[in-house]
């Protein structure tokens, strides 16, 4: 089968604010992020 992965994303951020992703998801904040660059 396949897996939807589309349901599980949580932030979309811009590739400036990776630190902010990696922060998100240290707090356990966020499940999956997506960088758009």
């Amino acid at each position: 089968g396949k897996i939807q992965i589309d349901p599980m994303i949580t932030h979309t951020m811009p590739l400036e604010d990776i630190n902010k992703g990696f922060e998100l998801m240290h707090k356990g904040e966020s499940i999956r992020g997506v960088v758009v660059y």
